[in-house]
């Protein structure tokens, strides 16, 4: 196949995959929107007769005459005149039916059962929901819902191929538009191909000229104008300038190589063998001292034949010391594994010692000790290598950690979406209650006069009783409630990475609730019982960063500040908390401040390291304080630093710039 077709067959690839991803994607959307669009108008419609239902009941329960047949029939009367009074305006077909099949409002004339008994049976089931069904015979989409206090099923449906009837529509022309944009696109490619490929092609055929030598077969360039014809002349010019070079180097070459070759036999012989030597061993050595692992070679008696550079560097032992000493005497922890040592070089084969603990610098590690013996003219000895796995093994437990903790928070926070909606139901019933209390709306007063109490009467009733006082403190405690679960899924749902202006004071705020309303089992503190101090100064703009980041920090902040501070002995002091907010010039400043027993000096250069903690196995894995670290610095161009004296409680500063260009690269 030529260039010319493959470049042609490619454009029309390239034009026919734009125009089906462009089509796949509009049809996809449009099917999406259609049929999210009837589903919430039938939704919608089924809400609304629903509510009108529940008011009529909350009417007749509200007189008293839920009990009595007689008005209760009437009230489904009204409702049922409602109904098909709105038809007319109403999305899709509304259909009432008693709990039997029996038909209370339907557009058929006949009231016999419309609705297949397997759909009735289904929705008697599920109470309520959307699905497909039978109804007068035809295959309808419908909205249900069962109301057994009225001994009513609900249905606003709608025919099935109305339901889908823009989709299909929209394929049909989606497919002629993916046609028509797939020929236009590939005769474009095909024209625009024609004055690339042409020239392309002589430049082709000159450079596999020049490559074979054959200065005089390289083509005239053309006289095209464009760029494609100044590298076609650029082309030929270098071919020329090629040509006479390669002449004169020919001619300079053969003066030259009998020179060489005079030479050469002089000095070839003795400084190969030299050179030869000399490179094998610099070559060994640099790939040993270049590698990361600590490698010790020994021979049979187990005595150090090399020790490179990171050996010195982690032992501090340089070569010239460690060589010629028992491997057990320059590193003692090898010791314990001498046997395993001797059973390498006797078998022959390799050994592999996982995660061997121990200690250096007063801090635990861990290390992986592989045994390689040596093979080769009757060479004896071994090869150690030992690598430092610390870091990996806390890594792997720290998955393990997070693992857990990441099913524990989709719990939190499915068991916090769940608590919402009986929530939502309290609050809704708390602002009815109050206003069903009110003797000052006229339906109450109507309600009163037919049930014979006065509404002097039920004020003073309510009052005695502080009625009023009950409900509203039962209103603003599921407030409390649901400002609790709004915070906690605002900081679960984490964040896309997207920058915006955030009041920093509501975010400080918000890290305190969270912190507040913190539960773990193996916490040995009470947030709840240190004092908070706020200093924030007005006029702080928002700074553009990442909310739940920022949040993030603060709350690692006050979480190891109230850690710090339960397990001091603080005196007569009580725990307190300082949290300050001011602007300079254009940075925002945050300040978290305890009076706590503060951070030595050695562990203060170093709070800020992967993995570092101070303490106990098990409460914290070292990895807070430098994610914050990261986010402040990398992701928000800003500074975190931190002041302390052992005794004299702790301050950590954060710095946040106010300018959004400052994150543009």
């Amino acid at each position: 196949m030529t260039l010319r077709s493959r470049v042609r067959l490619a454009g029309l690839a390239l034009a026919a995959a734009i125009a089906l991803a462009t089509t796949a994607a509009a049809v996809l959307t449009i099917d999406s929107l259609a049929l999210d669009l009837n589903h919430r108008l039938l939704a919608s419609e089924l809400t609304a007769c629903v509510r009108q239902v529940d008011q009529a009941r909350a009417v007749l329960e509200a007189t008293g005459l839920a009990g009595v047949r007689e008005y209760v029939e009437r009230a489904k009367a009204d409702l049922v005149a409602e109904f098909r009074a709105e038809a007319p305006t109403r999305f899709g077909q509304l259909t009432v039916l008693t709990l039997e099949g029996r038909a209370v409002l339907h557009e058929a004339s006949d009231r016999r059962a419309p609705l297949a008994p397997g759909c009735l049976e289904k929705m008697l089931a599920d109470a309520q929901g959307s699905q497909e069904c039978l109804l007068d015979g035809r295959r309808r989409v419908a909205h249900f819902r069962a109301l057994p206090q009225w001994g009513w099923l609900l249905l606003a449906s709608v025919d099935h191929d109305e339901m889908y009837a823009t989709r299909n529509a929209f394929l049909v022309r989606a497919g002629g538009i993916f046609l028509a944009a797939s020929l236009l696109g590939w005769l474009v490619f095909v024209r625009l191909s024609r004055s690339v490929v042409g020239p392309v092609l002589r430049l082709s055929a000159a450079a596999r000229a020049v490559g074979e030598g054959r200065w005089d077969s390289v083509p005239p360039p053309s006289a095209r104008s464009d760029e494609l014809g100044h590298l076609e002349r650029s082309f030929a010019d270098m071919a020329a300038s090629l040509r006479d070079a390669t002449r004169e180097l020919e001619e300079r070459a053969g003066s030259l190589h009998a020179a060489n070759e005079r030479l050469s036999a002089e000095v070839a012989e003795r400084v190969r063998a030299q050179r030869e030597l000399q490179k094998a061993r610099d070559a060994f050595g640099a790939i040993l001292d270049s590698m990361p692992s600590v490698v010790i070679g020994v021979d049979r008696q187990c005595r150090v034949t090399h020790w490179n550079r990171t050996a010195a560097e982690t032992t501090g032992i340089t070569a010239a010391q460690a060589v010629s000493l028992p491997v057990d005497q320059a590193l003692p922890r090898l010791g314990r594994h001498l046997d395993a040592m001797r059973a390498a070089m006797t078998e022959g084969r390799p050994r592999r010692l996982d995660k061997q603990g121990f200690r250096q610098d007063n801090q635990p590690f861990q290390e992986d000790i592989l045994i390689f013996p040596l093979r080769g003219d009757g060479a004896v000895g071994a090869v150690i290598r030992l690598d430092d796995v610390t870091a990996r093994v806390r890594m792997e437990e720290l998955m393990v950690q997070t693992e857990k903790m990441m099913s524990v928070g989709g719990l939190a926070a499915g068991m916090a979406h769940e608590l919402n909606n009986p929530l939502a139901g309290v609050l809704t019933g708390t602002q009815n209650l109050q206003r069903r209390l009110d003797p000052g709306l006229e339906m109450n007063r109507e309600a009163l006069a037919r049930a014979g109490c006065p509404p002097e009467g039920l004020r003073a009733y309510l009052d005695l009783r502080k009625v009023d006082k009950i409900v509203e403190s039962i209103r603003e405690a599921g407030q409390r409630a649901a400002e609790i679960i709004r915070n906690m899924l605002d900081f679960s749902r984490g964040s896309a990475g997207s920058r915006r202006p955030v009041d920093l004071a509501g975010a400080l705020d918000r890290s305190l609730v969270l912190a507040g309303n913190e539960y773990d089992l193996t916490k040995s503190y009470d947030f709840k019982k240190i004092r908070i101090v706020r200093d924030y100064e007005p006029g702080v703009p928002p700074a553009p960063c990442v909310g739940s980041e920022i949040e993030q920090v603060l709350l690692n902040l006050l979480r190891n500040s109230a850690q710090a501070m339960s397990a001091a002995d603080m005196g007569d002091r009580p725990p307190t908390l300082t949290l300050r907010l001011r602007r300079e010039a254009e940075h925002a400043v945050i300040e978290l401040g305890d009076n706590g027993p503060g951070i030595p000096e050695a562990a203060r250069r170093r709070i800020f390291e992967p993995f570092f903690t101070t303490k106990a196995p098990g409460v914290g894995t070292g990895l807070g304080l430098s994610v914050s670290y990261f986010i402040i610095t990398e992701n928000h161009r800003g500074t975190i630093e931190v002041h302390s004296e052992p005794g004299q409680g702790t301050l950590f500063r954060i710095r946040l710039p106010l300018r959004p260009e400052i994150y543009e690269p």
